[in-house]
């Protein structure tokens, strides 16, 4: 159930605009939103050895730059320490920016660092919530990666920390589009 900027005495937004959805006014609890009401999503699945992936445009492009903008305006991102990873018994500043927000207590452990889940923000909620109604999967944890240009990066690794449950699969977003990492 993707979302757009409420564009209260102006035209709607286009299907062309929603990716798979037409618009329709639904309270959210966010004031400022307008909910779509999608047609049914398209999965593209990917496999290759060792990899599952099930690939969908869950919000066409002028709703994900509207998430993006909202995001840029609420997340809050770690600053020293919480910065850096451990890699061959050395500590290295991240080349990225990174925060975590889930439930109360839950923290992330990788490379060395531990971090702590910042309360949701009320957008972070929402997209859990309708990432959670479409796999049927709560989803009690997310990290926000924020990468500023082509410098910016994460290297080849595996998302294999005791912390994660294996029974749910890892969802990443990026640019409006829903991932499913298995």
């Amino acid at each position: 159930m993707p979302f757009t900027q409420n564009l209260q005495n102006q035209a709607r937004v286009t299907n062309e605009d929603q990716g798979a959805g037409e618009a329709e006014s639904v309270s959210s609890g966010l004031t400022d939103i307008v909910c779509i009401n999608p047609q049914p999503l398209v999965t593209k699945k990917i496999l290759r050895e060792g990899l599952d992936l099930d690939y969908i445009a869950f919000f066409g492009r002028r709703t994900a730059d509207y998430i993006f903008q909202r995001l840029e305006s609420e997340v809050e991102y770690f600053t020293g320490d919480l910065l850096k990873i451990r890699v061959y018994g050395k500590w290295h500043k991240i080349p990225r920016k990174q925060v975590s927000y889930g439930e109360s207590g839950m923290s992330y452990a990788f490379s060395g660092s531990r971090l702590p889940a910042k309360p949701w923000t009320p957008l972070l909620e929402h997209l859990r919530s309708l990432v959670s109604g479409h796999t049927g999967h709560h989803y009690n944890f997310v990290l926000v990666n924020r990468y500023n240009d082509g410098s910016d990066h994460i290297g080849e690794h595996r998302d294999d920390e005791k912390d994660l449950d294996r029974g749910v699969p890892l969802r990443r977003s990026r640019s409006g589009k829903l991932e499913t990492l298995c």
